[in-house]
């Protein structure tokens, strides 16, 4: 499963049920359309924003 967030809660929540999980990532870092880029020689967070909507918990 992918290195999103979706993937990393679906990889915990199967980890704590005790099965083997493997992430597969494409990018360098964890996290998704959620990371930090760089911008100019700024660093500036991007995706958070995919959070509110799509997933209910991020909210509470």
């Amino acid at each position: 499963m992918g290195g999103g967030w979706a993937g990393c809660a679906a990889a915990l929540t199967l980890a704590e049920a005790g099965v083997n999980v493997t992430l597969y990532e494409a990018s360098r870092t964890l996290g998704g359309r959620a990371r930090a880029v760089e911008l100019e020689g700024r660093s500036l967070d991007n995706g958070q924003h995919i959070l509110l909507g799509a997933y209910e918990q991020t909210l509470q």
